[in-house]
C-alpha cells in the first residue's frame, strides 16, 4: 500500500483501501460519508466503490479498467492512467 495519503500525500495513521487501487487515506482527510466504520472488516474508498480511478497523468477520473482508466502494472503501484495519457510520456519516462 501507498505510505502516503491519497489526499495531503502526508505519512502517519492511514486507512488501507482493500480494493485494487492500493492507496491509502487520514480518515480525517476523506469526506464524512467514504470514512470507513469501525464495524467495516473490508473497507472501500469513494472511487473504488464507484468502479472508477484518477488518472495520474491528466487528473481526470473514469470508469476502471480496460478502456478506461488502467492500473499500473507494477505490483505495489497505485497509479493508474489513461492508455493515450501514458503513451504522451514516451521519451520522458
Amino acid at each position: 500500500f501507498d505510505p502516503f495519503c491519497g489526499i495531503c500525500l502526508d505519512g502517519g495513521d492511514l486507512v488501507c483501501c482493500d480494493g485494487g487501487c492500493m492507496r491509502a487515506f487520514h480518515p480525517g482527510c476523506m469526506p464524512e460519508q467514504h470514512r470507513p466504520s469501525p464495524t467495516e472488516e473490508i473497507w472501500l474508498c469513494g472511487e473504488c466503490s464507484a468502479g472508477v480511478s484518477t488518472c495520474c497523468v491528466c487528473g481526470e477520473a473514469g470508469p476502471s479498467g480496460p478502456g478506461g482508466v488502467t492500473k499500473c502494472r507494477v505490483k505495489l503501484c497505485g497509479l493508474h492512467y489513461h492508455p493515450a495519457c501514458l503513451s504522451s510520456l514516451k521519451g520522458i519516462l
